[in-house]
């Protein structure tokens, strides 16, 4: 019986934490010896059902100490302990009177580790053909595998194959921890997501509150925001060892369930088979591209929708296969189709200059002199947009203070359905709310006082006109400033108090100690900057 009470400690310290009175030792006494015989020592009821997984004992990322991390469901008991190093399977010789340290040994082998347990987190469990290492080597090489979702009971809620996982990211991926792109041998929903092949693992590596994109992914969701994605944290683990806590998000898409705005990338490959064998058509002058498409054989009947833009950087934008560089100094990407047609290039960017050129006009409407479209002459810039999304999303962008709203990371699209152009998905918010290091102009962005989105590109000048200034006023009004001081007053602790077991696992394997300062400073330069914000756009009399 105290073998088992021992063991039955080791795996719940904190129901341990709870007995120290003499009658409360003798009530629990009783409660572990029940729980051993009705569980085996199996952790909760939902784990039992899982059966073992296989978890390596892992130094941090310091090359330091020896580590035991374990899932929101599992004890001790729940799995199978790999050796440092090796693939023998350990056991548990003996786990004295820490309830935080054990001892394994596998043959001659024998290691202490320190016992890391996460919480109210699911588990994304991950096993690629192809060893992590090489992946982590180069961010173009994809890896077949499984993989399990666990709930934070510990229940199977999705388990499949995965038909490609690779590297993703720009400056992130040169960090110690990678995220990824993981695509599905078919669709699926995970952690309740709209069914899609493709996911996005986001290791939130240079946010040390690990908040910042999901605070700003679920207030573009929750206000509104046309094509904003949903996303989860979880608990990620590679072939049996613990990578850290990351957000599962959606991926930036055009496809059912995603951007459902007409599927021009899958209509050009269906009518031209392998895309990228053809040709392409390039206008540039000295080392810039003007506008890049490719000389496809055929065309869907239907070019006018279905085309996903991005405003990128100009050594990404180098390097894309489909772009146009807008009169205004504007780099715009194609992201889908991403090889694009000549006809289908000449379309959308005719579209967009005539919108930019109707914008810089004095009078907001486009002239026969700039017209790339006939059809458009006379046009007023708003009726080429969606203004509530336009306005919108430079809201989100304002409050953030993101060191990106104008230059990369900005999506628009263009749909079938609608002659105009949205704004969104809204996406990259890492290095947002002072948050941007050594990026950027550190000393307004570090400033929760000042605008920022408005001094540069297209918002400049939209925030110069009067009838977008109002749209702007009212968006934050009505919807953003109610938002964020609900999560000022609420929803922080509430993602603070979810993620905390997990993100103090997290920084201990990554050998720091930055999430509670940096959660606590991300609050209160959001607190500080909506009190700015206020005093800027006050409300109406």
């Amino acid at each position: 019986m105290i073998k088992a009470f021992r063991k039955q400690r080791l795996q719940n310290k904190k129901q341990w934490d709870r007995i120290k009175t003499t009658g409360a030792v003798l009530r629990m006494l009783l409660l572990a010896a029940a729980s051993f015989f009705v569980y085996g020592l199996a952790g909760t009821p939902e784990a039992a059902s899982v059966g073992k997984l296989t978890i390596s004992l892992q130094s941090n990322k310091n090359g330091e100490g020896c580590y035991l991390f374990l899932p929101s469901f599992a004890g001790v008991s729940d799995v199978n302990i790999r050796m440092p190093g090796g693939q023998l399977e350990g056991e548990v010789v003996f786990s004295g009177e820490q309830t935080d340290m054990i001892s394994v040994r596998a043959g001659d082998q024998e290691a202490e580790a320190e016992i890391r347990r996460s919480e109210n987190m699911p588990c994304i469990w991950i096993e690629t053909k192809e060893p992590l290492d090489e992946l982590e080597a180069d961010k173009e090489r994809e890896s077949e595998g499984k993989l399990k979702v666990f709930s934070p009971g510990g229940r199977i809620t999705w388990q499949g194959e995965i038909e490609a996982m690779h590297g993703h990211g720009n400056s992130t991926w040169y960090e110690n921890k990678k995220s990824w792109l993981i695509k599905l041998s078919g669709k699926a929903s995970l952690l309740g997501m709209a069914p899609s092949k493709k996911y996005l693992l986001i290791s939130n590596v240079k946010d040390p509150s690990m908040m910042r994109n999901k605070l700003f992914l679920d207030m573009a969701k929750e206000c509104g925001l046309p094509g904003a994605l949903s996303c989860e944290w979880a608990d990620l683990y590679v072939n049996g060892e613990y990578q850290g806590l990351y957000l599962l998000t959606e991926k930036v898409d055009v496809a059912p369930g995603r951007l459902e705005i007409g599927y021009l990338e899958e209509e050009n490959k269906e009518l031209n088979g392998d895309v990228a064998s053809y040709m392409n058509h390039t206008i540039a002058v000295e080392d810039t591209t003007l506008l890049q498409g490719w000389f496809l054989p055929e065309n869907p009947d239907n070019i006018e929708g279905g085309y996903l833009l991005e405003m990128e950087y100009p050594v990404r934008y180098a390097a894309e296969p489909s772009k146009f560089l807008t009169r205004g100094g504007q780099n715009v990407v194609v992201k889908s189709p991403a090889y694009a047609s000549v006809e289908q290039m000449y379309y959308i960017y005719g579209f967009v200059q005539d919108f930019e050129s109707a914008l810089f006009a004095a009078d907001g409407c486009l002239s026969a002199e700039e017209a790339l479209d006939a059809g458009r002459t006379g046009i007023f810039y708003t009726e080429m947009i969606d203004p509530e999304s336009f306005a919108g999303r430079y809201v989100l962008d304002e409050i953030s203070k993101n060191i990106d709203a104008n230059s990369s990371s900005v999506f628009f699209y263009k749909p079938r359905y609608a002659d105009r152009l949205y704004a969104g998905p809204v996406w990259d918010y890492d290095l947002a709310l002072g948050n941007s290091g050594g990026w950027g102009e550190a000393g307004s962005l570090h400033d929760p006082e000042g605008f920022y989105v408005n001094t540069a590109g297209w918002n400049k000048v939209l925030y110069e006109k009067p009838e977008f200034y109002a749209a702007v006023e009212k968006s934050y009004r009505k919807r953003y400033a109610p938002w964020v001081e609900a999560f000022l007053e609420k929803g922080y602790g509430e993602y603070k108090e979810k993620i905390r077991a997990a993100a103090e696992m997290d920084n201990c394997y990554r050998g720091i100690d930055t999430w509670e300062e940096g959660a606590e400073e991300m609050r209160g330069f959001l607190e500080r900057r909506k009190r700015w914000l206020d005093s800027q756009w006050e409300e109406e009399e």
